[in-house]
């Protein structure tokens, strides 16, 4: 089924919808959310946290890129309950992708006090479309999709080495770049 039709289906309140979106995209969700939060039980909590949350946003919203759509609502969802797990000192391992990009981004109160997100979101974007694309898949398999190294050498059939020497590089040119644009000090 075509993402419109499904897109359709939750339009006109159609449990099936749902259901179709687990059969297109469930895998995906899973492996996503599993990346940043850990565990099975959790994740699939979080799973179906993500399919409440598309229903209850479409309507009014109509997504463009429905696999984006869902796939930004299943990442946020985990994150939400990454930091409830650790706001409990339930769970620290998943903190290691944000500890490499800390000493990027400024004091994040002020960051919030001079720029929105959609600012952020933009430069980042713009900021990716400079990078290889190699360079880039490594970027966002480590801090979109919470793969570890093991992960993306296997991905993308790199050596350790290769995949630390990609990261750092990028994190070097990420800072520059938005030091330039205000973004960090």
């Amino acid at each position: 089924m075509q993402d419109n039709e499904i897109i359709n289906l939750y339009e006109k309140r159609s449990e099936s919808a749902i259901e179709h979106t687990k059969i297109q995209y469930g895998k995906m969700i899973f492996s996503l959310i599993y990346h940043i939060i850990g565990n099975s039980q959790d994740t699939e909590e979080c799973e179906n946290d993500t399919y409440l949350g598309i229903w209850n946003s479409i309507p009014p919203q109509k997504p463009r890129n429905f696999k984006a759509y869902i796939l930004k609502i299943a990442r946020n969802r985990a994150l939400k309950k990454v930091e409830y797990l650790n706001a409990a000192k339930r769970n620290n391992h998943n903190n290691v992708p944000f500890d490499e990009l800390n000493n990027i981004l400024i004091d994040h109160e002020k960051l919030i006090e001079e720029i929105t997100e959609s600012d952020l979101a933009e430069q980042l974007n713009e900021f990716l479309s400079t990078l290889n694309e190699n360079n880039r898949k490594v970027f966002m398999l480590r801090y979109w999709y919470f793969r570890t190294i093991r992960e993306i050498m296997d991905e993308c059939n790199m050596s350790k080495s290769k995949v630390e020497s990609i990261l750092f590089r990028v994190r070097s040119k990420l800072r520059e770049y938005l030091k330039e644009r205000r973004y960090c000090e």
